[in-house]
């Protein structure tokens, strides 16, 4: 088998996944740092899947809402590294279908997270990314249960 190589960056640290998993999940020998730092690479690639179709990759700064959704993947994919048990770890799997679901509405446009892409040129604090489209914001929070879209952070 092939050694596996990423140029990627990774949205995440092992610190914001700790505030998602919980303890004991990352106490397990196959869930250690090194298999943390692989899962939140491989989930911050995954999530390049669907920026990359709406931003210029690397993304220069990014917010929160990304970093929940790296870290639901990564939570989700060590859980089945561990041993996935449907009755205690079902919350594990809805996380991560609702971070695939908003991935997938970032690709095709429906949600803009708050990142600022490499084609930005300048970036100072307290600045909110631009919509990916005109129109593709709104203020409410965005809730993949009644629909409605937004930009930005709580896509739960």
């Amino acid at each position: 088998m092939g050694t596996y190589s990423s140029a990627g960056q990774q949205y995440a640290t092992r610190a914001d996944l700790a505030t998602v998993v919980a303890a004991t999940a990352l106490s397990h020998p196959s869930t250690g740092a090194a298999a943390q730092d692989a899962q939140l690479l491989r989930a911050s690639e995954f999530a390049d899947s669907y920026l990359r179709s709406q931003y210029t990759l690397p993304l220069v700064r990014w917010g929160s809402d990304l970093v929940q959704a790296v870290c639901d993947v990564a939570a989700y994919r060590l859980l089945c590294l561990r041993g996935f048990d449907p009755e205690k770890d079902g919350l594990y799997l809805d996380n991560y279908n609702m971070a695939s679901k908003w991935l997938r509405d970032i690709g095709s446009g429906v949600v803009t997270p708050d990142v600022f892409d490499s084609s930005t040129t300048t970036v100072n604090a307290g600045d909110h990314a631009p919509a990916a489209s005109p129109g593709a914001a709104s203020p409410a929070p965005y809730n993949p249960f009644l629909g409605n879209r937004t930009r930005g952070a709580g896509y739960r």
